[in-house]
């Protein structure tokens, strides 16, 4: 077992321990299941903001774990939605005033890396990359229940990995919106805010991770959307 993945249950440590082996494809998986009319998403460090991208995107899609030790500002358990950036960490006080500095605490966890952008780093808890370890955010990887998702149909289940990500030191998730590809850290009632007009779930809260390695062209034929979908929904 990893020093970093000290603490948890005991699947959290197998996940946990899995997850630093190789590299992966992080894909949101969608709470009603895959959509065929809809292309498989996953994080994307391409830009100067990481957001979702199709699942073949040429690079910034490659993800690797690294366990990390970082300092950072007491954990915020406040959201905010919307904004360029949602940090699991820090903020200001009330009327806009600074506020003053905060003593600062020691996390541990697993950072996600990517390898294959133009600016290789790590994920930050601004969602942006940087290629300082001490910026990283650090990350607890918990066991989800599988379903089909966007990124992958049931014949993919075998290889991936169902999770949530959670921002260490906080109950706060990694969520997606698919339908403007951002990517936040929320609060777990922010991640499950309903638009008013549908009732559905704005936020995907969970992901999968699939190994990069190379795939029959069947089931790349599933992961572009030619599945049925009839999976149940998460929540």
């Amino acid at each position: 077992m990893n020093a970093h993945a000290a603490g948890l249950s005991r699947e959290s440590r197998h996940t946990a321990d899995m997850c630093l082996d190789g590299t992966y494809y992080v894909g949101t998986i969608s709470r009603y299941g895959a959509d065929p009319m809809r292309y498989p998403l996953s994080l994307n460090a391409q830009g100067p903001n990481v957001v979702l991208d199709n699942f073949d995107a040429t690079c910034g899609n490659l993800w690797k774990w690294r366990g990390v030790t970082v300092t950072m500002p007491p954990a915020s358990e406040s959201s905010k939605i919307g904004g360029k950036a949602n940090s699991a960490y820090g903020g200001s006080s009330a009327g806009g005033r600074a506020a003053s500095k905060p003593e600062e605490e020691t996390i541990s966890g697993l950072a996600l890396y990517c390898d294959n952008a133009d600016h290789c780093g790590f994920l930050t808890p601004q969602m942006t990359i940087s290629p300082n370890e001490e910026d990283a955010q650090p990350w607890q990887a918990v066991p989800y229940p599988r379903q089909r998702s966007r990124s992958s149909g049931d014949s993919l289940q075998a290889p991936g990995l169902t999770v949530q990500l959670r921002a260490a030191g906080t109950t706060r998730l990694l969520c997606a919106d698919e339908h403007n590809r951002s990517v936040y850290v929320l609060a777990p009632a922010d991640a499950k805010l309903k638009d008013q007009n549908t009732g559905k779930f704005i936020f995907n809260d969970a992901w999968e991770l699939t190994p990069d390695e190379d795939l029959p062209p069947s089931l790349l034929a599933n992961l572009i959307g030619t599945l049925a979908p009839n999976a149940t929904a998460a929540n």
